[in-house]
C-alpha cells in the first residue's frame, strides 16, 4: 500500500511539473502540433527503454485491442488538457483536471469491486463541490479576466477522459506490464494528432531551440509520471493510486503562482483548497 502511494506521488510530481512547463509550448505551437512533437520524442526515447528491457509480455489480440482502445481516452485527455492550458488560466484549470480521481474512484467501486472507506467517498463528494466553486465566475471580474475561464470545459473533458483511462488500465496491467501501456499511449497520441493536422491542413511549425528543450522536458516528465502510476497500481488499488496521483494539481498551481503571477478570487482559491482537501481524503 505505501509503495503504491509513493509511486502515486511520483506520478503527481512528474505530471504536475510537465503540465506547467507545457503551457508555454502549447500557446506557441498549438495543441495538436505540441502533442506530435511530444510523442515523437517520447516514442524514440521510450523505444530505447523497451529495446534495453527486451523481454516484453506476449499479449492476446483482445488485450492489444483493449490497450489501444483505452489509449484513445488518454489521448482525448491530452488534447483537452493542453487546450485548457492554451486558452485558460493554469492555476484555475489544473485543480479541475486533477479531480479525475473522483472518476477513477467511482469506476473502481462500481465495476472493479474495490471498496474504499467512507472517508474516501466523502472526499470524492467534497472534490466535486470544490470543482463547482473553482468554475464560478466572480461577479467583480472584467471581461478580460473572464476569458481565462474558457479553459474550464476542456478541463472537465480532461478530468473525465483521464479518470476513465486510469481506471481501465488497471484491468490489464497484470498482463501488459508497466512499460507497454506507456508506449501504446504515445503511439495513439501521435497518430491521432498527425491525423488532425492533415484534416485541418495545419502547417508544421519548427520550434525554436529554447522551445525544443521545453518539449523534451515535458515528454520525459510525462513518461515518468505514467510509468510511476503504472508501477503504483501494481502495488495498490487504482481507487487509491489514482486520487493520490491527482495531487499534481498543487505542484502546477504553486509553479503558476511563482512564475506566471496568476491570481484567483477568494472563492476560487477556496474551491482549490477544498479540492485538495478532498483529494487527500480520497487517498485515506
Amino acid at each position: 500500500m505505501i509503495g503504491g502511494i509513493l509511486y502515486g506521488l511520483g506520478a503527481a510530481l512528474g505530471w504536475g511539473v510537465s503540465d506547467f512547463v507545457a503551457a508555454r509550448a502549447v500557446r506557441t505551437l498549438g495543441v495538436t502540433l505540441t502533442i506530435v512533437y511530444l510523442q515523437v520524442i517520447g516514442i524514440l526515447s521510450f523505444g530505447v527503454v523497451l529495446a534495453l528491457v527486451g523481454d516484453l509480455p506476449q499479449l492476446a489480440l483482445p488485450t492489444w485491442a483493449w490497450l489501444f482502445g483505452i489509449s484513445v481516452f488518454n489521448s482525448a485527455g491530452a488534447f483537452f488538457i493542453y487546450r485548457a492550458y492554451m486558452v485558460g488560466t493554469v492555476s484555475l484549470v489544473a485543480p479541475i483536471v486533477s479531480s479525475y480521481g473522483v472518476i477513477t474512484l467511482a469506476l473502481a467501486v462500481l465495476f472493479s469491486g474495490e471498496q474504499p472507506t467512507q472517508i474516501a467517498i466523502g472526499g470524492a463528494l467534497i472534490t466535486v463541490f470544490g470543482v463547482m466553486l473553482v468554475s464560478m465566475i466572480p461577479p467583480d471580474r472584467t471581461d478580460t479576466t473572464q476569458l481565462s475561464l474558457r479553459g474550464i470545459p476542456a478541463a472537465l473533458g480532461a478530468m473525465l477522459s483521464f479518470g476513465i483511462y486510469l481506471w481501465a488500465i488497471d484491468l490489464v496491467i497484470a498482463d501488459t506490464g508497466v512499460l507497454l501501456p506507456v508506449m501504446t499511449g504515445k503511439i495513439t497520441d501521435m497518430l491521432l494528432a498527425i491525423g488532425l493536422l492533415f484534416v485541418r491542413r495545419r502547417p508544421f511549425i519548427r520550434p525554436s531551440r529554447g522551445l525544443w528543450w521545453r518539449i523534451i522536458a515535458v515528454s520525459m516528465l510525462n513518461s515518468i509520471g505514467f510509468l510511476a502510476y503504472n508501477i503504483g497500481i501494481t502495488m495498490a488499488d487504482a481507487a487509491i493510486v489514482g486520487p493520490v496521483s491527482s495531487l499534481a494539481s498543487p505542484v502546477t498551481i504553486l509553479l503558476a503562482w511563482l512564475f506566471f503571477r496568476e491570481r484567483l478570487s477568494w472563492i476560487q482559491w477556496a474551491g482549490v483548497t477544498i479540492i485538495l482537501i478532498g483529494v487527500i481524503l480520497i487517498s485515506q
